[in-house]
């Protein structure tokens, strides 16, 4: 019964290095969009595309023009945005 006696301490060290290694591998990318005059933009679309032009995440900008995208993989992005009247 020796051998069991290891298993809880290494299971914990096991899960806590695959959530970290899982969670170092997300990232974040943040933004604000503005007219050419400096004001924020409410409202606007922003797609975010991936290496081969295709849609990867898409939102919409909050009142203060800012806009999140959350647990992306690691690579290059484009970012469109798009509002009626711009």
């Amino acid at each position: 019964m020796r051998a069991g006696r290891h298993k809880g301490p290494w299971f914990l060290f096991l899960y806590l290095f695959l959530t970290g290694a899982i969670s170092a591998r997300a990232a974040t990318l943040e933004g604000t969009i503005a007219d050419p005059k400096g004001a924020d933009v409410p409202g606007a679309s922003v797609r975010l595309l991936g290496a081969q032009g295709k849609e990867v995440a898409h939102t919409v900008t909050d009142e203060q023009g800012r806009f999140p995208f959350r647990g992306l993989a690691a690579g290059s992005y484009t970012y469109n945005v798009f509002l009626a009247g711009f």
